[in-house]
């Protein structure tokens, strides 16, 4: 059979996004690509975030440029909202919120990563968009989740990295907090984490007819991804250091200066063979001993 006459997995599926940046516009990406109809719906008083940065050479457009309509030409927010279509709602008026409950009920999937409460203060909590589809799967993503102590701090994946501990773990031992990477790991996994949320919500439906409220953490689904740094330190007491390109099972492993200046090379060994094979290349045959 022909790729292109394979039926997606969620080709029956209709979901509504109101998400921004990584994570949230990731999860619906993923969703999209097996098939889910997406309707991703913005504000009509301002753009998008994450769709502009207009200084100029800022990265992610073709040439460094923004050119005249930046929110276009954005390489970050074209790929994160692939297989979408769009619409500009004011949640704000009546008439918005009246909207997008027409929506919700002609769908079968709401989810966004807005801070906790930001929903609810539009009127479109869990509560009441079970009012207009007693079915629907609901799935709210705030940063640290919609209950405890942590719910009402506001966060990215900078921030959720910062304080999972990933970003003291990361980089070389003598750089401070501030040359770390700018990817922030929590956004991916964000997405990946809700889109799968998602897809067991709607199987649990098509067993028992129900919908049901996803409150999804950002922050927990991505602290499971350092269990064995949490596990290291149970059994040893000693807290991780920041390795930079070393390895704890291949040496050597990093990045080593050459003749000239600036110049690198990138060394990763895996087993003795290529240890062997390594000091050959060099030759340095006595070192394989």
């Amino acid at each position: 059979m022909k790729s292109e006459n394979k039926k997606r997995p969620l080709a029956s599926v209709r979901a509504l996004e109101l998400a921004e940046i990584w994570a949230g516009p990731y999860c619906g990406a993923l969703l999209g690509d097996m098939g889910a109809e997406i309707v991703k719906v913005e504000s009509i008083q301002r753009i998008s975030r994450g769709a502009i940065n207009p200084r100029p050479g800022a990265p992610g457009y073709p040439d460094g440029d923004p050119g005249e309509r930046p929110w276009n030409r954005s390489a970050n927010f074209n790929v994160l909202n692939r297989n979408k279509q769009g619409i500009t709602l004011d949640l704000t008026s009546a008439r918005g919120v009246e909207v997008f409950k027409e929506l919700a009920a002609v769908s079968d999937v709401v989810f966004c990563n807005s801070a906790f409460g930001v929903m609810e203060k539009f009127g479109l909590g869990y509560e009441e968009l079970r009012q207009v589809k007693p079915d629907l799967i609901v799935l709210f993503m705030p940063g640290y989740g919609n209950t405890g102590p942590y719910k009402g701090i506001r966060s990215m994946g900078m921030s959720i990295d910062a304080i999972s501990g990933h970003s003291s773990l990361r980089g070389y031992p003598d750089l401070g907090l501030h040359r770390l990477s700018p990817v922030h790991h929590p956004d991916a996994v964000g997405g990946v984490t809700a889109a799968f949320a998602v897809c067991a919500a709607i199987h649990n439906r098509a067993r028992t007819g129900k919908g049901q409220f996803i409150d999804m953490s950002q922050a927990e689904a991505f602290v499971p991804h350092l269990g064995e740094i949490f596990l290291e330190y149970g059994l040893t007491g000693q807290p991780r250091e920041r390795r930079g390109n070393r390895h704890p099972a291949m040496a050597p492993h990093g990045a080593y200066p050459c003749r000239g200046e600036d110049a690198w090379v990138a060394i990763s060994v895996r087993s003795e063979r290529e240890w062997r094979e390594l000091c050959q290349i060099i030759g340095s045959t006595q070192m394989s001993d």
